[in-house]
């Protein structure tokens, strides 16, 4: 379909003061008409007007409004950035980056952080944490825990806790499976302190004994003499 020459006339100011012609000086209609006219027929169709006024808006644009995809974000100082394209306009952010080292886990607001790697979105949890052989045990969902460190990724056993004999008290036998590090969780009354009747004495080992969690009694403190 050829326009009539009146939407030309109404169009060609504007088209020839957007675009610059390397031509020999013409009037704005003449230099209109020889820029929409891209097949050079003699004639402007719609789709070369629509294609000529489509690639002049996009000349102008900038990436301000650009609809980044899911996983990017637009790129700082986008509203001076004279481009209008996924790759111009926007940059990639952890979001949808998978942390494959272990004990890692991806940091909080992934979105907000840009050039998606290990370093930059992951950070360290207690899933790869050793705790200490000895008198310490790994915590129960340590994936969540963050910072990892003994006091962080491990509870202390009562194992290595030290039960203070003068108040007669001495660490408890299951103490490897006990949580706890205070006297009152780890450790029990001995039969140091207990009174033994008349005609019995106190056991040798009696600042080891205990009765457990059922007490002391004469039978298990005391023997004859």
């Amino acid at each position: 379909m050829k326009l009539p020459c009146l939407l030309l006339s109404a169009v060609a100011p504007n088209l020839a003061r957007s675009l610059s012609l390397a031509q020999a000086p013409a009037s704005p209609a003449q230099s209109a008409f020889q820029i929409l006219d891209s097949n050079r027929d003699g004639g402007v169709s719609a789709d070369e007007l629509e294609r000529t006024i489509l690639d002049t808006a996009e000349a102008k644009l900038t990436c301000e409004f650009y609809a980044c995809p899911s996983g990017f974000t637009l790129k700082r100082g986008a509203s001076q950035l004279l481009t209008y394209s996924e790759e111009g306009c926007c940059d990639a952010t952890c979001a949808k980056y998978d942390c494959v080292a272990k004990g890692y886990t991806k940091r909080s607001d992934p979105k907000y952080i840009r050039n998606p790697s290990e370093a930059n979105c992951c950070e360290q949890t207690c899933g790869a944490w050793t705790c200490p052989s000895s008198g310490w045990k790994v915590k129960e969902g340590i994936d969540h825990y963050l910072k990892p460190s003994n006091e962080v990724c491990c509870i202390k056993t009562c194992e290595i806790h030290n039960c203070p004999y003068t108040r007669g008290l001495t660490l408890r036998e299951d103490a490897v499976k006990v949580m706890g590090s205070t006297d009152e969780e780890c450790c029990l009354e001995s039969c140091a302190l207990f009174h033994c009747p008349h005609g019995f004495r106190p056991v040798s080992d009696a600042a080891n004994r205990t009765g457990g969690l059922g007490g002391n009694s004469e039978a298990i403190c005391c023997t004859k003499g």
